[in-house]
């Protein structure tokens, strides 16, 4: 049922991967759990630029429709230290993530796409994926992929804030990373009737 994981794929996709063919999964689907290792915890962690990757793990059932169309399932959990946007010491984070996908052949989803163009309505984001043309699901990169979306891309120490108002925190910034910070400068050596 689950297909060779050494089929070509993305780099990314192969450190965590979980593969099936599509002609191979039942009509009552299949179900599974993925528990990084710690060598792909540490090139997931490299990859997405975290400071450590200390678990990841995934829950999913995998669906099939007797209109060969397919419904991905599942929960990521994974426990990552990022660095803090501000004082760059290490901050600790446990992620929960419910993922939902559904591929579709593409025959299927340029109709629906067409449908929708027609009545005047945008595609929704969140619509059917075509099935792959290799006929493979990896499972694994679905997990990798909503990981990496549910990162913090401002990842701060608890107490630490971006208030202006605070001098400690203005200090600790620094002006390499206030882009106007020149800006204000000569602003305010034109004086207050600059324009």
């Amino acid at each position: 049922m689950m297909a060779n994981t050494e089929t070509a794929r993305s780099e990314d996709s192969i450190m965590f991967s979980r593969i099936y063919r599509a002609t191979e999964v039942p009509a009552n689907g299949v179900t599974g759990t993925i528990d990084a290792t710690n060598e792909q915890c540490v090139a997931i962690a490299e990859t997405l630029g975290l400071i450590e990757l200390k678990s990841f793990e995934v829950t999913y059932t995998l669906h099939c429709s007797a209109l060969r169309r397919f419904k991905l399932v599942g929960q990521l959990t994974a426990t990552v230290v990022q660095s803090c946007v501000i004082t760059l010491e290490p901050v600790e984070n446990r992620i929960v993530d419910e993922m939902e996908i559904e591929y579709w052949p593409a025959e299927d989803v340029e109709r629906l796409e067409s449908d929708i163009e027609l009545d005047g309505m945008d595609v929704p984001v969140d619509g059917p994926e075509p099935l792959p043309k290799d006929g493979l699901i990896d499972a694994g990169h679905v997990a990798y992929e909503h990981l990496a979306a549910a990162l913090d891309p401002y990842p701060r120490k608890p107490g630490v804030q971006f208030e202006s108002g605070n001098a400690n925190v203005e200090e600790s910034e620094g002006v390499g990373n206030k882009p106007f910070a020149h800006l204000d400068v000569l602003l305010n050596k034109k004086g207050p009737s600059a324009k």
